[in-house]
This record gives C-alpha cells, sequence and structure tokens, in this order.
C-alpha cells in the first residue's frame, strides 16, 4: 500500500521587523535548532511528507541554512499571509489537504498538528483553524463567532478595542485546507488597503458561502506562542528548554539544578548519568549511561562514552570513549578521540590528539597534533611544540613511554615504545624505543 502524500505550508517570508537583525526571523536559534528548523522537525514528525516554505526574494541566509527534507517557493513581493500561501498552492495538484503554518511557531508539537489534520479530514471541512486560549492583552487575533457558535470572522487585535481584550479565544496561525476549496477561494481575496492579502480573510469568505469551517481548540497555548521579538523568543526558549530537561528526566537522567542547566534539542543522554549544576550541553551530543558531566562544564558536539566524568572543563567535536576522567579546568577539541580509563586531569588542552587506552596527562600540559600510544605517562608541564611558525607537525608517542614534567617534543619527532624523558627536555629528535633522555637538547643516557 503506497503511502499517502500529505503537504504541509510554512511561511517564513515575513520581514520580523521586531526582532531587529539582520537575520531573519524563523533562522533565529532556540536549544541549538532554529525556528524553521523545529517547525519542519514538528511536521515531519506529524507525519507530513512534502514540506514547503515560502521565503523571500532576499533569501541567501535561507539557501546557506537550507537542509534536504523541504522545498521552498519565493515570495516576490511581501504582500501578506494570503499571497504567500497563493505562491505555494498554484502548483500543488497532488493533495486533497494541506497544513499551514508559520516559521515563528517553534513550540507546536508534532501530536497537535496530526489531530488536527485527522479532525479536518474526518469533518470535511473546507478549512479547520487551531484555535488557542489567550490573555487580555495578547496580540493574537480574535476568533468572532456568531449567536450559534460558528466562526464568522477572524479581526486582528487592537490596544484601542476594548471589546476583542474581553475575548479570549485567538487565531493561533495554524490551518488545515481543502486544496480544490483553497486555490478557489484565495483568489477571491480582496486586497487591503496597503495592498496586502490577509489570509485570515478566507474565515469570512467560508462563513458568507456557507462552506463547512471548523475549528480545533489547543489543550496547552504555549504551543500557539508566536515568536515577533527578542523577548517572545526568550520566553519561547525557556519553555522549550522546560520540555528537554523534563523529558530527559522522566527518562531516567539526573538534572541537579535545572535553571543552571542548558541542553540543546539534539542532544542524547543515557540513563542514570548525572548533569550537575552550569553545564552546557550544546548541539549533536550524545552522552553515555551512568556519567557524572559538570559542574561547570561544556560538551559540544561530541560523543562521550558509559561512567566518564567530565568536571569544570570544555569537550568539543571530540570523542571520548569509556571510564574516561576529565578535569577540572581542561580543554579536549579539534576532533580528538579519547580511548578508555585515560586520565586527563587539571589544565590540560588536548588538540587534534589520539589519546591511548590508559594513558594520564595529570595536569598543566599542551598535547596537540599528537598520536599518543597505551599507558603512556605525560608529565606536568608537556607541551608538544607542533607550530614551526609556517606549518604544524605531527608528535607520536608509542605504548608504555614515560614523558617527564616540563618536556618540550618539537615536532615532528617519534618517542619509540618504553622510551623516558627527563623532566624538562628539549627532544628535538628521535627516540629509539627502551632508551632514556634528558637534557637541553636531549641527550641518550648510556
Amino acid at each position: 500500500m503506497s503511502e499517502t502524500k500529505k503537504l504541509a505550508v510554512i511561511l517564513a517570508a515575513g520581514k520580523g521587523t521586531r526582532m531587529r537583525s539582520k537575520l531573519p526571523k524563523v533562522l533565529h536559534r532556540m536549544c541549538g535548532a532554529s525556528m524553521l528548523e523545529l517547525v519542519l522537525s514538528s511536521v515531519n514528525s506529524a507525519g507530513f511528507n512534502h514540506s514547503l516554505v515560502v521565503i523571500p526574494e532576499a533569501n541567501s541566509k535561507f539557501l546557506d541554512n537550507k537542509n534536504d527534507y523541504y522545498d521552498y517557493v519565493v515570495q516576490k513581493e511581501p504582500l501578506g499571509t494570503g499571497h504567500a500561501l497563493l505562491q505555494a498552492v498554484k502548483n500543488q495538484d497532488d493533495y486533497d489537504n494541506l497544513l499551514v503554518l508559520s516559521g515563528d511557531n517553534p513550540l507546536i508539537k508534532p501530536n497537535t498538528l496530526e489531530i488536527l489534520e485527522k479532525y479536518h479530514v474526518s469533518e470535511l471541512n473546507v478549512m479547520t483553524i487551531l484555535t488557542t486560549e489567550v490573555s487580555s492583552d495578547s496580540d493574537f487575533g480574535r476568533i468572532i463567532r456568531d449567536s450559534n457558535g460558528n466562526i464568522k470572522k477572524i479581526i486582528e487585535f487592537s490596544e484601542n478595542n476594548n471589546d476583542l481584550k474581553c475575548i479570549k479565544e485567538g487565531n493561533s496561525g495554524i490551518y488545515c485546507f481543502q486544496v480544490k476549496w483553497l486555490k478557489e477561494k484565495i483568489k477571491k481575496i480582496s486586497p487591503s488597503l496597503t495592498g496586502e492579502i490577509f489570509l485570515t480573510d478566507l474565515v469570512e469568505i467560508a462563513y458568507k458561502n456557507n462552506d463547512k469551517l471548523g475549528s480545533l481548540k489547543v489543550t496547552d497555548s504555549t504551543e500557539t506562542l508566536g515568536v515577533n521579538n527578542r523577548v517572545q523568543l526568550s520566553q519561547a526558549t525557556k519553555i522549550l528548554q522546560n520540555r528537554i530537561q523534563n523529558e530527559w528526566l522522566m527518562a531516567g537522567v539526573s538534572i541537579e539544578d535545572p535553571a543552571t542547566v542548558y541542553i540543546d534539542i539534539n542532544a542524547k543522554i543515557g540513563e542514570d548519568t548525572i548533569i550537575k549544576p552550569n553545564t552546557h550541553i550544546n548541539g549533536t551530543t550524545f552522552i553515555g549511561e551512568k556519567c557524572q558531566i559538570g559542574p561547570n562544564t561544556i560538551i559540544k558536539n561530541s560523543l562521550i562514552g558509559n561512567s566518564c566524568k567530565v568536571v569544570s572543563s570544555v569537550v568539543n567535536d571530540s570523542t571520548v570513549e569509556e571510564h574516561v576522567l576529565i578535569g577540572p579546568y581542561s580543554n579536549v577539541r579539534g576532533e580528538s578521540y579519547i580511548c578508555r580509563e585515560v586520565h586527563i586531569g587539571t589544565s590540560v588542552e588536548v588538540n587534534r590528539t589520539h589519546l591511548g587506552e590508559k594513558s594520564k596527562i595529570s595536569h598543566f600540559a599542551y598535547v596537540g597534533d599528537a598520536e599518543i600510544g597505551i599507558n603512556v605517562n605525560i608529565g606536568a608541564g608537556t607541551v608538544t611544540c607542533n607550530y614551526d611558525g609556517e606549518e604544524k607537525h605531527k608528535t607520536l608517542i608509542r605504548d608504555n613511554s614515560f614523558i617527564g614534567s616540563g618536556t618540550m617534543l618539537i615536532a615532528p619527532v617519534t618517542i619509540g615504545r618504553n622510551a623516558i624523558t627527563g623532566a624538562g627536555a628539549v627532544v628535538k629528535e628521535d627516540v629509539e624505543p627502551n632508551t632514556t633522555v634528558v637534557g637541553v637538547p636531549a641527550k641518550v643516557i648510556k
């Protein structure tokens, strides 16, 4: 049986002037994803397998941020929401119904969209509006009903209209339409005095024609929070962050102080992991089970294995295997790979380095562009001097070597298996296996 094709249109061509930003409004980010990405994710999860985004003519930033699971059409002139939708549907003949929502509705949940679409189809409505409960000072348009309870129009909110302030049912800006009806009626919308065509005028057209118009009220009004300025962006981010943390708490993750923890939407965390205060888990990060992350820690775009402990440190774009200890005050970055049972102690920087199983860098060291073997001990103050002023070079340290405190390893250089460098040695040449070198420059002890 072939999959039913479902179309969603996301309106994202608005100027968003109240954001006071050169970045298009829907590309502002919340918890590691743009508002547009969050809307698209909900639409996709709700079963809409074709998403069409309406973008403005000045769209280079949209195309720079485009992913593979939506198509787009361009609204060449900013002539309102009705005009934007017209650009999207005029060539869509393969669908009976479609979903319409704005790219600045980042909190809408997939289940709500799925329920709305099923209700719309089952009731055979030409148009179904998702409504929401609003406060008296909300800037949502108000739902106006007749004496029989039927929706007859939507009126945009005005501070000067006290009658509207008494109406608690607002328009979320999320709709389902019969495509055939929409394509016919949208052309009948009269432009406003500014030349704009408003999507909400379709409500009055449907009412006057006795076309079947329906509504469904969202159970959680925070889902329909629109973002038009930085204050609302901050409010929406807080709500989304609270949702994310609650999901992980219910999944067996401990978060000791949720008010000071920040977890991006694409992060994954294993059971019995403890997230301590002032910790940020950003980007596409995977953290295993039974870890302790924090306090005062940032993990970004990294994989952390089971039973690791990262304290007051940063791990960025790197992989850490199981039973690794990092910190405090250390920095692992640059696609480094840290093997199991490694200890990286206080004030250590590891950059573009492979650190072998059971090796130790206990404190105060810089290890960059290095490949370090198994069971290597790197003493305090060691530096891999990887940059010669023009190029960066590799340092190779083989298994079971002992690097004395304060050693300077002038790359490119190789330290053989079971080799030892004395404290303060400056190693400019390769060291053979089972050899001890000391001094400046380092010489072999015979």
